[in-house]
């Protein structure tokens, strides 16, 4: 079966006065798009990579 992930990162880090710091955390955000045999299965247009890597290694 073929299986494709495909993650685009969100390139917007947030500054400023209202920054709290979650990318120091590991709060990396960006779509999530799964095919499988080249279609669209699933698709989330915020996910939080960072954490869905490391499950994804536990896994």
């Amino acid at each position: 079966m073929d299986i494709r992930f495909s993650f685009v990162l969100d390139t917007d880090v947030p500054t400023g006065p209202g920054y709290y710091g979650p990318y120091i955390n590991g709060y990396i955000t960006g779509d999530l798009n799964i095919f499988i045999i080249e279609k669209l299965f699933f698709e989330e247009p915020y996910v939080n990579l960072a954490e869905l890597g490391w499950k994804l290694g536990e896994w």
